[in-house]
């Protein structure tokens, strides 16, 4: 066995080679990739990045000392070699009294019991004693498939092994075995105070939908979602590195409120901040088989909505956590966006529809769809506000003037909406059943908070509402 020990408060994480067991073996030092600081408005953030290899694992690690003094660990061990049953962290908490708690992901309920020796084979553990509280996302194992995509095994279970003795409380995260080729991903919070008020059933509720249970997923290099059938590389269990970063949201959601939401939260955008590219946005890698024959458009494309998305997940934290760094890539994506939409854009009366989808590798003339529009210029106005820029705003205007002037061509015969604007000013296609409505929905709330008219973005609304109604569409806003 393998360890390299690693004091974090009043806890020690395990990690370096993966763990055959416990207890045996030396340290052994990892390879210090990179060291730097994140200046914030609540304080400083320490992170580094090390990898440590062996003959049978290679195991990379971000660790972020947050400004609350918790830590946050994001690690990644990949087999050389297959390996059996095999640990990749453990943690150590001085204290033997407290609450386990984990999410049945079958049950769709948290269970719980006091501290024990025990093993608990669930995605999401919560940790909570008077010696600090530990939240653990056990190994899920994933083989890369290149293009910003991986396969997971989800046969593989992970687990968390508690052992309890002389008043303290070990803690081993076990994945049942990683296939040669294949990476284990794990996470780590941890904090010498209380992460949550677990106790609360609000708290357990909402962290529900950031479990990792479901189908969306955060690896040690971005969130991941279920690959579309049209990608190249998919397949069954495939996921791509989506830029919207949609597990990001679900925890952003609920920050700085519940403070392991904060602490990931931080994590999870530096790391997200890596992915922008020298142009400025941040690239969805595999290659859309539709977008590639409608639109000649390759691998690395440009996504005006996923980019939105991330965009308000930024300006969303920006209201509670004032960060340069993650105030710098917003500035560099916005000032993108502005010499994109200059070029890739269809004028109308009064506005200015951008088009949805740009490559590097070159391509034609895309469409607009009404979802991306709106989105795009709601991410423009929301960074317009957090930054001062006028410039944003203005444009901005011209999109919702672009709305405006076309909602009677947006209205389809039987009151639904239609999917987009093609290039030789045609609409068609399918819309989506309530993501447009949402958008709209949104775009009505900005509008009155301005005490701007919304007459007009009222019409479309109302048309698509008739048209959910009478079709049995129900989740909208």
């Amino acid at each position: 066995m393998i360890l390299q020990w690693i004091k974090i408060g009043l806890m020690t994480l395990a990690l370096g080679g993966v763990l055959a067991g416990a207890g045996g073996a030396e340290p052994l030092e990892p390879v210090s990739l990179n060291r730097y600081h994140l200046d914030t408005s609540r304080g400083t953030v320490g992170v580094e990045e090390t990898r440590t290899d062996t003959l049978q694992t290679s195991v990379r690690r971000r660790s972020y000392t947050i400004y609350n003094g918790d830590a946050v660990i994001f690690g990644s061990a990949k087999a050389r070699t297959g390996l059996d049953e095999t640990c990749v962290a453990e943690l150590e908490i001085p204290a033997a009294t407290g609450t386990l708690r984990w999410y049945d992901a079958a049950k769709s309920s948290w269970e719980s019991c006091d501290i024990e020796t025990t093993t608990v084979e669930a995605g999401c553990v919560v940790i909570a004693t008077r010696g600090g509280d530990a939240l653990l996302y056990t190994p899920k194992v994933y083989e890369p498939m290149g293009s910003g995509t991986l396969r997971r095994e989800p046969e593989i279970a992970g687990s968390v092994r508690l052992l309890v003795e002389d008043g303290k409380c070990r803690v081993q995260l076990w994945c049942a075995r990683i296939p040669k080729g294949h990476q284990a991903e794990f996470a780590v919070v941890q904090s010498a105070g209380e992460l949550a008020n677990w106790r609360a059933p609000s708290v357990r509720e909402a962290w529900a939908s950031c479990t990792m249970d479901n189908d969306r997923l955060w690896c040690y290099d971005g969130c991941y979602h279920p690959s579309p059938s049209n990608y190249i590389p998919t397949g069954e269990n495939c996921y791509y590195r989506v830029p919207a970063a949609y597990f990001t949201r679900l925890v952003a959601d609920n920050a700085p409120d519940i403070r392991a939401a904060e602490d990931l939260t931080v994590a999870m955008l530096d790391v997200i901040c890596k992915q922008q590219n020298e142009a400025g946005f941040f690239p969805t890698l595999p290659t859309s088989e539709w977008l590639q024959e409608d639109y000649g458009l390759g691998g690395g494309f440009y996504d005006t909505r996923f980019n939105s998305d991330l965009a308000e997940i930024f300006s969303g934290v920006a209201g509670w956590l004032e960060c340069p760094s993650f105030y710098n890539a917003m500035n560099r994506y916005f000032d993108y966006y502005q010499g994109f939409a200059s070029a890739c854009r269809t004028p109308t009366e009064n506005g200015v529809f951008v088009w949805d989808y740009y490559a590097p590798g070159g391509g034609s003339m895309t469409h607009t769809s009404l979802n991306h529009q709106v989105a795009e210029l709601l991410a423009l106005c929301h960074w317009a506000e957090h930054s001062g820029r006028d410039e944003l705003q203005t444009l901005a205007d011209r999109m919702i003037r672009a709305v405006e002037d076309t909602v009677e061509r947006w209205i389809c015969d039987d009151g639904n909406l239609h999917y987009a604007v093609y290039p030789g000013d045609s609409y068609g296609g399918q819309d989506y059943p309530y993501l447009t409505y949402n958008d709209l929905y949104d775009l009505r709330a900005y509008l009155q908070s301005q005490d701007r008219d919304t007459s007009r973005i009222q019409l479309l609304m109302d048309a698509k509402l008739r048209w959910m109604q009478a079709n049995g569409v129900t989740n909208h806003k």
